[in-house]
C-alpha cells in the first residue's frame, strides 16, 4: 500500500518535480520514500507502507528486465500466480515483483489474472511504452493531467496540484448540486485532472494517451444473464462458501499486524466470524466508533454482545472535533464528501496507526451484492419504485440521473449547464430492476464516492483497507444469482442471513441497521450559528452556482422546529465552501 508519482515527457524540472509531487504523498507511505529519474524525459516517485515482505529489497520503484514500476495495492492471489510462472527469477516475496513478472509473462492481460486491489504505473523499456492499470470495482486511485509538455500521474490529486494550479471543474460542480453525483466519466471536481476509472487501461506512447476497459459489471451482468443465472439455494449455498474459502485463504496475508472494523452491524460481523472463527484465523484488533447520542439499540448491543479475545478499541467521536478538523478533513478528502461519515472513518484510522495495526478489513459491499438495504425490495415485490434515489420501473433500459436530488442551483448556472440533464441517462444491463439498482450502486452512485472517501482516510494515517466482499469473483457470483433467490421469508440477503456460521447466529437475526453519523443532530445542537455564518456570505454565491435567497430559505427551514429540508443540502454548501477556500481554486 503506497502513493505512487510519475512524469512522463519534457519537464524542464524534472527531479524537482517529481519529489514535489511524491513528497505530499508521504502519510500514504511512511516507511520509505524514494525518487528516481530515467534518461531526461521520464521519473518515478513511491512512498511505500510495508505489508508485504518488509525488506528493503522490495522497495520501489522498481526494476526487473527492463521493466519499471510504481504499484500501490494489493495483489492477494500472488503466490497462486507465482506458480505459474517458471521462467522469471524472483529476488523478492513481494507481490510488486509479481506483476512485473506476469507482465513479461501475459503482457496487458496480466489485470485479468490479479485478485486484489491495485493501481500501477509501468514503463516497459524494451516496447517504449508506459502502462497504467486500476482495479476492477476501483478500491485503489490513480489521477492523470496532462500539459503541454508532460503527462503527470499520481495517487492523490494533491500530488498532481504541486505542478498544476487547481481551477474548477464547473460541469461537476453543477452535476453535484443538482444531481448529487460525485464524479463522471472519469473527471474530477478539477479541471483537466482526470481519474482513470475502475477496471481501465492506460497506456502512453509517444506523448498519446489511450485507455481501454478490460472489466465491467455492465458486462458481467449481460453475460450471466445470457448464460443463465442460478435458480436454485443449493447450488447458491455450494458457490457462495467456495467463494468464501477463496476470500479467507488471501485477504489476511500480509506480514504486520491486522484488525477488523467491527459495528453493530451483520456485514463486519459476518468476516469476524468468517476469519476468525470459521477459518481461525488471528485478527489483531478490532475497532468500533461511537459516540455520545448513538442509537440505544446499538450502544447496548455494542456494549453487551461484543466480548472479544482480541483488543477492541472504542473510538469516542466528540461533535468539538469534526468542526475544528474539517479543513484538515477537507485537505485529506481532496474532493466534496458525503458529511461526516469519512471523519468517524478517519478516527478509526488514527486509532489502528495507534495500535500499530496497519492492515484493517471493512464490510463495505455486502449489502448491494446481496440486496440489504429495502430500497433494492421493491423490484422484487413487483412494484415501481420512484424515490429522490431512483426511478425505475419494470424493464427500464435507461436509468436518469437528472431525477437525483433537490437543487438550490441559480438560474444562470442551471442555464448555463442544464444540457447535462440529458447526458446522464444511464444504459442498464438488465431486464430486472433489483440488478439494476444494485448495478447503479457499485458502478456509479455509492461504491465510487465511498472507496474515495474510505482510501483518502485510510492511507492519511499509513493504514490499508481490505474489502472482501468486493472480491471481483465474489462480484460476478453475487450477479449471477436469480434476483427472486435474494429475498425468501421476507428476509433480505438472505443467503448471508441463512448461512450456517459459529458465532454468527445472534448478529445474522438482526434488523438491517444504517451506519448513521449524527450530522443532523451535531448541526442543529451544535453548528447553527456557524451554519448561519456561512450561508450569509458564502463563496458559492459570488460564483453564481447557488441562488442566495433559495439557500438562505432552505437554512432557516432547516433549523425550524419541524422540518422537511434534508441536512445533505445544508452540508453541500458548507463542504463546496471549505473545498474552494482550502484549495484555493477558482
Amino acid at each position: 500500500m503506497c502513493g505512487i508519482t510519475a512524469i512522463i515527457g519534457n519537464d524542464k524540472n524534472l527531479s524537482e518535480n517529481i519529489n514535489k509531487m511524491t513528497s505530499v504523498l508521504q502519510h500514504r507511505g511512511p516507511d520509505f520514500y524514494q525518487t528516481i529519474t530515467l534518461k531526461k524525459n521520464i521519473a518515478f516517485g513511491h512512498t511505500r507502507l510495508k505489508i508485504i515482505d518488509l525488506d528493503n529489497r522490495s522497495n520501489q520503484p522498481m526494476e526487473r528486465n527492463g521493466i519499471h514500476i510504481v504499484y500501490n495495492g494489493e495483489i492477494y492471489n500472488y503466490l497462486e500466480i507465482k506458480k505459474e510462472i517458471n521462467d522469471f527469477e524472483f529476488k523478492t516475496s513481494s507481490d510488486t515483483e509479481i506483476i512485473i513478472a506476469a507482465y513479461l509473462k501475459w503482457g496487458d492481460k496480466c489485470v485479468e489474472k490479479f485478485s486484489g486491489m491495485f493501481a500501477f504505473i509501468l514503463w516497459d523499456s524494451r516496447k517504449k511504452i508506459f502502462f497504467c492499470s486500476r482495479d476492477r470495482l476501483g478500491i485503489k486511485p490513480l489521477y492523470f493531467f496532462k500539459s503541454k509538455n508532460a503527462i503527470y500521474l499520481a495517487s492523490e490529486i494533491k500530488s498532481i496540484l504541486q505542478i498544476s494550479k487547481g481551477t474548477i471543474n464547473e460541469k461537476i460542480i453543477y452535476l453535484y448540486l443538482k444531481h448529487k453525483i460525485y464524479e463522471f466519466e472519469g473527471e474530477t471536481f478539477f479541471k483537466n485532472i482526470y481519474e482513470l476509472r475502475a477496471g481501465e487501461n492506460l497506456y502512453i506512447k509517444n506523448g498519446t494517451i489511450k485507455k481501454k476497459k478490460y472489466w465491467d459489471l455492465f458486462d458481467v451482468i449481460k453475460k450471466n444473464e445470457s448464460n443463465g443465472l442460478i435458480s436454485n439455494n443449493k447450488q447458491v449455498y455450494e458457490e457462495l462458501n467456495q467463494n468464501l474459502d477463496y476470500i479467507s485463504k488471501i485477504y489476511l496475508r500480509s506480514d504486520v499486524k491486522n484488525g477488523i472494523h467491527l459495528s453493530s452491524g451483520i456485514d463486519s460481523n459476518f468476516l469476524y466470524n468468517l476469519f476468525s472463527v470459521e477459518k481461525n484465523k488471528k485478527i489483531n484488533s478490532i475497532l468500533t466508533w461511537a459516540y455520545k447520542s448513538l442509537n440505544k439499540q446499538d450502544s447496548d448491543f455494542l456494549r453487551k454482545d461484543f466480548k472479544r479475545k482480541e483488543i477492541h478499541k472504542f473510538v469516542y467521536i466528540n461533535h468539538k472535533d469534526f468542526w475544528n478538523n474539517l479543513e484538515d478533513i477537507q485537505y485529506t478528502q481532496e474532493m466534496p464528501f458525503g458529511g461526516l461519515g469519512p471523519f468517524f472513518r478517519m478516527a478509526l484510522d488514527k486509532c489502528a496507526k495507534k495500535e500499530n495495526v496497519k492492515v484493517v478489513l471493512e464490510g463495505q459491499g455486502a449489502d448491494e451484492l446481496f440486496g440489504g438495504y429495502k430500497k433494492y425490495l421493491f423490484p422484487l415485490l413487483k412494484k415501481g419504485l420512484k424515490n429522490e434515489f431512483y426511478d425505475l420501473k419494470g424493464n427500464s433500459t435507461h436509468y436518469d440521473m437528472s431525477n437525483y436530488g433537490v437543487s438550490l442551483i441559480s438560474e444562470k448556472f442551471n442555464s448555463k449547464f442544464k444540457y447535462l440533464d440529458d447526458e446522464i441517462k444511464l444504459e442498464l444491463p438488465s431486464k430486472n430492476d433489483f440488478t439494476n439498482h444494485r448495478y447503479l450502486d457499485i458502478k456509479f452512485m455509492r461504491i465510487p464516492r465511498n472507496m474515495r472517501f474510505n482510501d483518502r482516510s485510510s492511507m492519511k494515517y499509513g493504514v490499508e483497507m481490505r474489502v472482501p466482499f468486493f472480491e471481483h469473483k465474489f462480484v460476478e457470483f453475487a450477479f449471477n444469482i436469480k434476483p427472486e433467490l435474494h429475498y425468501q421469508k421476507n428476509t433480505l440477503k438472505y443467503f448471508l442471513r441463512t448461512l450456517k456460521m459459529p458465532g454468527y447466529q445472534e448478529f445474522k437475526k438482526r434488523e438491517k441497521l444504517y451506519l448513521q453519523t449524527p450530522q443532523t443532530e451535531w448541526f442543529k445542537k451544535f453548528y447553527k450559528e456557524k451554519i448561519y455564518k456561512i450561508f450569509k456570505d458564502n463563496v458559492l454565491y459570488k460564483l453564481s452556482y447557488i441562488d442566495k435567497s433559495k439557500a438562505q430559505k432552505y437554512c432557516h427551514n432547516f433549523f425550524k422546529e419541524k422540518f422537511s429540508e434534508n441536512s445533505f443540502g445544508i452540508w453541500q454548501i458548507i463542504n463546496l465552501d471549505v473545498w474552494i477556500k482550502k484549495f484555493k481554486i477558482s
